[in-house]
């Protein structure tokens, strides 16, 4: 098992390691700092926008008319799933603590979050799983996803980097 404190330390020196950030409506979280949960590698795990159609037989035609697409001539695309595995290397005297914390935070929540790697804000509704092991816990966190990032950089009054306020 490793130190957590090691770890923490590792984390300050370089700003580039894989930590999941979440914006709720008053602050901001850190799944590495407030929790103490590390992205595994390969992870997150970002699955493609399912095209969205309503096609409709024509009578007398030889085509399907797409009525998602006939109202303004875009592709529409559904929601996108995102999948995030997580360890958790806090003693498991503190688990149940940390998986009610996460429950009562983001389960069934809308919420925006970000990766610090690459900086894209999502947009989903969050599920939270947690599986205790011999000596580390595994989280999944899934995330029913808006098909883009957004857009904006300041997500409610927080840069993406997590350290700019909106005067």
């Amino acid at each position: 098992m490793r130190d957590y404190a090691a770890l923490e330390a590792l984390a300050a020196q370089n700003p580039r390691m894989n930590d999941m950030r979440i914006t709720t409506p008053t602050q901001t979280f850190s799944m590495r700092s407030d929790f103490g949960l590390w992205l595994k590698r390969g992870s997150p795990q970002i699955g493609k926008p399912e095209t969205d159609s309503m096609l409709v037989e024509v009578p007398g035609a030889d085509f399907l008319l797409d009525l998602t697409r006939a109202v303004d001539g875009s592709v529409h695309h559904k929601k996108r799933k995102i999948t995030m595995d997580f360890v958790c290397d806090r003693p498991k005297t503190q688990w149940a603590y940390i998986r009610s914390k996460l429950e009562a935070l983001l389960q069934g929540q809308w919420l925006h979050f970000y990766f610090v790697r690459d900086g894209e804000v999502w947009a989903g509704q969050l599920d939270v799983e947690m599986t205790p092991g011999e000596d580390k816990a595994s989280v999944k966190i899934t995330a029913t996803c808006d098909p883009w990032p957004k857009e904006h950089y300041f997500v409610l009054g927080v840069s993406k980097l997590g350290t700019d306020k909106i005067a």
